[in-house]
């Protein structure tokens, strides 16, 4: 058996399968996880990487063996069985050597190449309020990326027409010699040095002026961006082609992402909207009235019957005044007002039998004997009682509940599109 079965495993198959079970289970998982095909899972593009280390390793009748017997030290530099270097290609040069042709996923369609690739997509955060969700808002975001070199129309020279890198000839890659073992050499392909992989260099004299041999520039605009009311902490706002440019390949997207600050009054729950009132005892035996400032700035003024008494922690609904429905602005979704009954810390003698001739009964008289021992009660902060801390910092004596916890314990997201708001 190997020394370890890593790769094998991310293919789902043995380590004694053959090369055709190999290839199979690669084509499988590669359109399974590839990101054109799962754009927005960022878990999918890792799966995908995966797959294809564990694919260019186990594909390699020398790899295979390296890997079999050292594990992944084969690959690291100085590593055992000389095949120190790693994961030489890029994952979509695999799966495009595989289906034979390029273009990713979605420019694929039986091995012929449809379209031209993609830079990457740019994901960026967009801070809002949940004042700006519920109003719809419009942000100008400073949009800074790379876009391809106009003068010399992306080829880097002054001439409009790069050289063939002399190292590679034009292949982006190169080979080289590796000991494997004892007395035996292998060829590893890397990406050249010389070049940067773009098979083609541009001579100091002949760069061009404006973006000096590197075929892009920076471009500096401002994007509207419309929030739409009812829009949703997480959602994307995407934009298309507006990614970084890049010489033969098609810009990628800007995604914007919804990012909702914290309000200091209400929390948001779909459609809902959930806040606290506190209110005085006296208010929740005789009714009364107080203000909501809503996220629109309106005020709502917030009557209590009297006579409809208010229970600690009660929930009540006001129907139409939680956020828009997205899609469908004039729905609304309800607003949860949960009660605070704030109780006073004594009351005046004289006044008590007054307010039990208006209260349900009391407590039963209880008749004293000698048996009975008279103790007082003295108020603490409710988060004593939570917690069950002890008063004296913890150098107490214990109780029985924390000798049972103790017997338990015993037992037991590089260069890219950068945004700024305007």
């Amino acid at each position: 058996m190997p020394k370890d079965t890593e790769l094998y495993d991310r293919l789902d198959v043995t380590p004694d399968a053959d090369e055709a079970a190999i290839k199979k289970a690669y084509r499988k998982m590669a359109m399974k996880y590839h990101p054109d095909k799962n754009p927005d899972d960022a878990s999918a593009s890792e799966k995908f990487k995966q797959v294809s280390e564990a694919y260019e390793i186990l594909s390699d009748a020398e790899k295979r063996a390296a890997y079999d017997r050292y594990g992944m030290d084969a690959f690291k530099e100085g590593g055992p069985g000389g095949m120190g270097g790693g994961f030489g290609m890029n994952p979509e040069d695999i799966f495009a050597s595989f289906f034979g042709g390029g273009g990713g996923f979605g420019g694929m369609r039986g091995g012929q190449q449809q379209g031209p690739k993609k830079t990457r997509d740019m994901l960026t955060a967009l801070p809002v309020t949940l004042e700006e969700l519920y109003l719809g808002t419009v942000k100008k975001m400073k949009v800074t990326r790379k876009v391809v070199c106009k003068p010399c129309q992306g080829s880097g020279s002054k001439t409009g027409k790069a050289q063939q890198c002399p190292t590679c000839h034009g292949q982006g890659v190169r080979v080289v010699l590796r000991q494997f073992g004892p007395g035996m050499i292998s060829k590893q392909q890397v990406v050249c040095d010389q070049c940067e992989g773009e098979g083609t260099r541009v001579r100091e004299q002949d760069k061009c002026v404006e973006c000096r041999g590197e075929r892009v520039v920076e471009d500096k605009k401002v994007l509207k961006v419309e929030i739409d009311k009812g829009a949703k902490d997480g959602q994307r706002l995407v934009f298309r082609g507006e990614s970084d440019e890049a010489p033969g390949l098609k810009a990628g997207d800007l995604i914007f992402v919804l990012k909702v600050r914290e309000h200091d009054r209400f929390e948001r729950r779909g459609n809902n909207l959930f806040m606290e009132q506190e209110i005085p005892l006296t208010a929740a035996l005789c009714g009364g009235e107080f203000v909501v400032k809503h996220l629109d700035s309106r005020e709502l003024l917030i009557s209590l019957s009297p006579g409809k008494v208010i229970i600690p922690d009660s929930v009540h609904e006001l129907r139409n005044e939680g956020m828009p429905v997205a899609g469908r602005p004039y729905e609304h979704g309800s607003l949860f007002v949960k009660f605070r009954v704030l109780f006073p810390p004594t009351l005046p003698v004289k006044a008590l039998d007054a307010i039990r001739t208006q209260l349900p009964p009391g407590l039963p008289v209880v008749t004293h004997t000698p048996d009975h021992v008279s103790v007082s009660l003295a108020p603490v902060e409710s988060s004593r009682f939570e917690s069950g801390d002890d008063d004296d910092g913890g150098h107490g004596h214990g109780n029985a509940y924390d000798e049972d916890e103790e017997e338990d314990d015993n037992d037991g997201h590089p260069h890219g599109v950068q945004c700024a708001q305007q």
